[in-house]
C-alpha cells in the first residue's frame, strides 16, 4: 500500500469515528438531538448563495430550537401556552406556530402537502428546509406583531 492511500484510508476512519462521536453528543443535548445528519459536513442552508444571511441564521435557530417560544425555554417560563391562540392547551412552540395556531393559520396556503414540519430538521432536501422555514419566520413575523400590538393596548 502506497503512503497516499494509507494517508487516506486513516483520514477517512477518523472521520467515521469523529462523526460517530458527534452524533453521540448530539444526541445528549436537547435542543439538538432531533436534527438528522448523514454524514459530517457543513449544512447546505449555510453554503447556498441563494439565502440571505438572516435566512441561513433564521433557519439554524429553527432547527436547533433557539426561536422565542416558551416550549424552546422551559426552564425560563412557567406558562407553556400559546400567548397568541390563548389556547391553554396549546403548547407555545414551533410545530403550533408552524402548523396548529388558530390565529396564524389564515393564509394555509403557505404550508404545501408535500412538505411537513419535519423536513426542517432533515438534511437531505434544501428546497424543503427552505419551505418549512419560510412559513415558520412568516408565522413567526406575524406572532411577534400580534404580541406587539397586545402590549400596546395594554400600555396606552
Amino acid at each position: 500500500m502506497k503512503k497516499i492511500q494509507l494517508k487516506n484510508l486513516v483520514k477517512k476512519a477518523i472521520s467515521k469515528q469523529v462523526f460517530l462521536y458527534l452524533l453521540e453528543l448530539k444526541n445528549k443535548l436537547s435542543k439538538i438531538k432531533h436534527i438528522q445528519y448523514s454524514e459530517f459536513k457543513m449544512q447546505e442552508y449555510l453554503k447556498t448563495s441563494s439565502l440571505s444571511v438572516q435566512q441561513s441564521q433564521f433557519i439554524f435557530h429553527s432547527r436547533s430550537r433557539m426561536l422565542n417560544l416558551a416550549d424552546n425555554y422551559q426552564g425560563q417560563n412557567s406558562d407553556n401556552s400559546c400567548p397568541v391562540c390563548l389556547n391553554s392547551s396549546s403548547k407555545d412552540s414551533q410545530l403550533h406556530l408552524y402548523q396548529q395556531c388558530s390565529e396564524l393559520m389564515d393564509n394555509t396556503s403557505l404550508i404545501s402537502d408535500n412538505v411537513s414540519y419535519c423536513d426542517l430538521f432533515s438534511d437531505s432536501d434544501l428546497t424543503k428546509q427552505i419551505q418549512v422555514a419560510s412559513t415558520l419566520q412568516q408565522h413567526y413575523q406575524k406572532r411577534m406583531t400580534i404580541l406587539n400590538d397586545r402590549d400596546q393596548v395594554f400600555t396606552d
